[in-house]
């Protein structure tokens, strides 16, 4: 009896409870046995208790639309239907096990009795409100995150074609730039030149067509040298076809190599617009299913094309070649990534060096996310997974960044964070297990 009431004790809805309410709730409490799989509470049915969690994990399923959401997950220490029988309503979501546990069920009924004591009144509802306060913030935040993901969503797919389109286009004014009918002495093959080759090259030819009266000598000069001619081989031309054909011949070589040029150029940017469209697509997984093989290498990337390091901080990517993908919630598992990179990103400001490191753990992975900023104070590092615990300024942070990343990778994915901070490196270390508890 005594070790079920300490146990209760140090449940924080109940923390404020006398001894005396916590041995008669000890001594209703019936202990509760569940497998893999079986439905503990269910969404929609009147609740007649609550559970404390004893042993195991359970996933909080609530409905949206025609399916159930997975939208957490429950682990010892904590209560289940708590805020249904509180509130007299009907429990609005399912809990499933997701492994063999135990679990102890408190009747409703003792907790009216108990209810009906003022000083314990007071101590569940100041836990309530918390709890109320912190699930208010994080659905905030949620609601940001799906609108931003939606926003996304319509951005992605309203990219992709046009860039496709330009990149189509680019590729055809090549081919057409090849098949015009310029002389064969007009082919040029252009040799690497380096800034300041290139641009004394350009100004003797430029020099050379004034003299000729050429109208914007610069550009036609410019679009010459990128065919590989120079003034000694304009000379050549002008002792074999005459000055004013071989002028002729240059500013169709000019033009033609001028054309080229912006083709390759609006190539290359279309095809950057689709990597970038790819990252993004990647990043926020439109396109599948919520539980799914995660590329943590792949998954990085994609979170620097969203939250890019200031021109002064030195990126190190150190990544495992040989990496197992991890079953998870892709989605959410970028969400970790952003909140760390972006983390770091700040505490350096505008100079620094991150290093993204990844590399095997049996059959999981272990990724790092390192930065050279000032260091984390030790007063604050036990706290940093807290929710509403910051270390940035008012209005900077909401405090529910590292807390996302906790929930997210111990409590979703059954995985660890760990952090280790001195001045000049901190280094956030995150372990994912291989496959996803299930049994």
């Amino acid at each position: 009896m005594t070790e079920v009431a300490e146990q209760l004790r140090g449940l924080p809805l109940l923390a404020g409870l006398g001894d005396e309410a916590l041995q008669r709730l000890a001594a209703s409490a019936v202990e509760v046995v569940v497998e893999a799989g079986e439905e503990v509470l269910t969404a929609g049915e009147r609740p007649e208790g609550l559970y404390v969690v004893v042993a195991g994990r359970y996933e909080v399923r609530r409905p949206s639309g025609a399916r159930d959401v997975a939208v957490g997950v429950i682990g010892p220490g904590e209560v289940l239907g708590e805020m249904a029988l509180l509130a007299g309503t009907e429990r609005s979501a399912t809990v499933v096990a997701l492994d063999r546990g135990r679990l102890l069920r408190i009747d409703a009924r003792v907790l009216d009795e108990l209810l009906a004591d003022r000083a314990t009144v007071r101590a569940i509802l100041r836990t309530v409100l918390s709890r109320l306060h912190e699930r208010e913030a994080l659905l905030v935040e949620s609601a940001k995150l799906a609108a931003l993901g939606r926003f996304t969503a319509g951005v992605v797919h309203n990219l992709n074609n046009p860039a496709a389109a330009v990149l189509r286009s680019a590729g055809q004014i090549v081919e057409v730039v090849d098949e015009l009918d310029l002389p064969a002495v007009a082919l040029g093959s252009p040799a690497p030149l380096d800034p300041l080759e290139r641009s004394e090259r350009e100004e003797r030819l430029r020099a050379w067509l004034e003299t000729y009266g050429v109208p914007r000598a610069w550009q036609v000069a410019r679009g010459l040298v990128e065919q590989g001619w120079d003034s000694a081989r304009a000379e050549d031309l002008v002792a074999d076809a005459g000055a004013a054909q071989a002028v002729a011949t240059l500013r169709e070589v000019a033009r033609a190599g001028t054309l080229r040029r912006l083709a390759e150029q609006a190539s290359t940017a279309a095809a950057r617009i689709s990597q970038i469209v790819d990252s993004v697509r990647g990043y926020v997984r439109l396109d599948s299913a919520p539980v799914g093989e995660v590329d943590v290498n792949a998954a990085l990337d994609a979170t620097l094309v969203v939250v890019r390091p200031e021109p002064g901080i030195r990126l190190v990517r150190d990544y495992a070649t040989s990496l197992p993908g991890v079953e998870g919630y892709a989605a959410e598992l970028n969400q970790v990534w952003t909140n760390l990179i972006d983390n770091a990103l700040q505490a350096m400001g505008e100079a620094g060096e991150l290093t993204l490191r990844t590399r095997p753990a049996g059959d999981g992975v272990v990724v790092e996310v390192i930065d050279t900023g000032p260091g984390i104070d030790e007063r604050v590092r036990g706290r940093l997974f807290e929710a509403f615990s910051t270390t940035k300024p008012e209005g900077r942070g909401t405090g529910l960044g590292l807390y996302t990343v906790y929930n997210t990778v111990v409590e979703r994915h059954g995985g660890a964070v760990q952090v280790e901070s001195r001045p000049g490196r901190t280094c956030f270390r995150v372990r994912l297990a291989g496959r996803l508890r299930r049994d």
